[in-house]
Order: C-alpha cells, then structure tokens, then sequence
C-alpha cells in the first residue's frame, strides 16, 4: 500500500493477544483523537487465549487459557460490559482426574506420585500436601498471615540467608523438595508452578489463599478468545472505520464477523 498520512500513528501497539486487544479498547476510548493501529502477525486474535471448536463435540477446546475467576476484578468487568455469555467452569465442581506416569488419582491421593521415584519423606503423600509442604517450609507462618502480614514478610523475610524476594519459586523450590517430588508437583497440578521464575513470596501467597483472585470460575460460551476478540471488535468500531475502509487501509482481515487486524500493508 502506498505511503499516505492515514499510516502516521501516535501509537501502535503490537500483538492481538488479551493484553493488546485491552489496551487497544481502552486507549481508542481514552484518547479517541489519536491515530492508534493493533498489529498482530498470525491471522487469528487471541494470542496464548486460543478456543479451538471440534466438530462433535460440545464444548470448545482450549489450548490456552480456560477460565478466568470473577474476583479478577478487570477481567470480569471487561466480559461483563461485552455481553459475553458464560458459564461455570466446572458445574459439577468434580475433583481433577490426573494420569501421571500411568497412575490415575486426584490432587488429594495419597498414592497418586507413586509412579515417581520420591524418598520416604515425600512417597504417600498427596501433590496438594507436598505442595502445601513446601510452601510452609519456605514461609513457616504462612497460614495465619493476612494481606498485612504478607506486605511484613515481603519487606524483610528471609530464607536459607537471603531475602525471600529474591528467591524465585523453582529455587526455593529445589531446596525443599526433590526433584522427582519437584516434578510430582509441577506434573499434578497441570501448571509450571514449581519450577517457574515468580517471585517466590508472591507464589507462596496465591497459593496458600492471602490475597490471590477469588470468586467463581467462568469461561465465556463461545471460548476463552471470545475475550480478545469481542475487544478487538469494539476496537475497530470505535476507531470509526467502516469495513470497507478498514479493508482499504489493510489493518483487518474479516473471518467470521469478527474484525482481526493485523501487521503488514
């Protein structure tokens, strides 16, 4: 496309993902005079929130996120002022079936890490137990600390010599576990939970409950995207483009009724 002044931005931001889409909304909305464009390189919006519907079955499956809690308090307002649909995460509210290494158990078994090879302080124990272990060797009061008493223990804890905010979680972590208990946890609970580089007070707690999002677990109908994509969409609207002027300026790529922008002319 010809250079013209419709390509002079005052900002561009780059990647569609639920960061961007956001920040795109709020910022058309907040400064609607400027000249602002989203960039993303793959044809889809969404970025690590990635529904992908099969046919047969009824429910999307989601290959990034797959919920969101109420008590995320920015995440909530933004599906609820879109109008996305949603429902419970799990209605049932079933425990989580695990199959690790061949065995099937739930995060409260006993005997679900006993296809790992973990020493006797650790074998016949729960990964919620193991995990709720550590955490308590790491922060020894950690049950009875409320928002408060986290700011204390942020300011000056300390652990095996060193302030506790410079620990990250995997190597605090390593000092009190196993690696075969380390990789127990991290398997079990489905995330990098022991092995990742947050900050190891703020691991400890949103773990143990002080101060993490609460609430309800929803997923949008439509899939977890549905979020950057309904945001991307008013986006487009507001920035005042029509379909077919947007087509022009090469900025979207229509698919499904949904306005996707994307980089490149």
């Amino acid at each position: 496309m010809p250079a013209s002044a419709d390509q002079d931005l005052d900002v561009a931001i780059v990647g569609a993902g639920a960061a961007g889409t956001y920040l795109a909304h709020r910022l058309i909305r907040a400064r609607p005079d400027w000249r602002i464009a989203l960039f993303e390189r793959s044809n889809r919006i969404g970025g690590r929130l990635w529904t992908v519907k099969v046919d047969g079955l009824e429910k999307p499956i989601e290959l990034g996120g797959m919920r969101y809690m109420t008590g995320h308090r920015l995440v909530h307002e933004t599906v609820e002022e879109l109008g996305i649909e949603t429902r419970f995460f799990d209605p049932a509210e079933s425990p989580e079936r695990l199959v690790l290494r061949g065995v099937v158990s739930t995060l409260d078994d006993a005997q679900g890490g006993r296809g790992y090879d973990l020493p006797p302080e650790e074998a016949g124990r729960s990964a919620s137990d193991l995990l709720l272990g550590a955490f308590l060797r790491i922060v020894p009061d950690a049950s009875e600390l409320d928002e408060r008493g986290w700011r204390r223990l942020r300011a000056s804890a300390t652990f095996n010599g060193r302030l506790l905010t410079e620990w990250s979680n995997g190597d605090a972590f390593a000092l009190v576990l196993s690696p075969e208990g380390q990789r127990f946890a991290t398997d079990a609970f489905g995330y990098d939970f022991a092995n990742d580089l947050e900050n190891a007070v703020d691991a400890a707690q949103w773990a143990m409950g002080a101060g993490s999002p609460s609430g309800v677990a929803r997923v949008p109908v439509d899939g977890m995207d549905r979020i950057p994509r309904g945001l991307a969409e008013r986006f487009v609207a507001d920035r005042g483009w029509s379909e077919e002027r947007a087509l022009e300026l090469g900025r979207t790529l229509l698919v499904d009724n949904v306005s996707r922008i994307f980089g490149g002319a």
